[in-house]
């Protein structure tokens, strides 16, 4: 939890991205969702199009250099979870991904 705090309170990231992770985060535990969950199948979904849009941009989007900076565990544990929410990041349409996320990462 201490990570996504530091994350969340860090400097480098657009006002913008904070508040559209914040969103996505209440998303995912609020009980109310975008699609409700007794519709079969469908209903869980939108959950895991949730999760796979913060992965996304914590894990691909920015540069490893920022949420390491705020990784309390060793480094194993980050390529673990990069390596296991992969596939959730391409849940989410990528129209979807570049019009909500507008940080850019330095080109070198």
């Amino acid at each position: 939890m201490s990570f996504l705090v530091n994350l969340f309170k860090d400097q480098r990231l657009p006002r913008w991205d904070k508040v559209v992770l914040v969103i996505l985060a209440l998303l995912v535990v609020s009980p109310l969702d975008l699609i409700p969950d007794w519709f079969p199948v469908i209903g869980q979904l939108d959950d895991l199009v949730m999760i796979g849009l913060i992965s996304e941009y914590i894990f691909h989007f920015l540069d490893d250099e920022i949420p390491l900076s705020h990784w309390p565990y060793q480094l194993k544990y980050f390529v673990w979870l990069k390596t296991f929410f992969t596939p959730f990041a391409f849940m989410a349409p990528k129209v979807i991904r570049n019009k909500l996320f507008k940080f850019k990462p330095r080109p070198f």
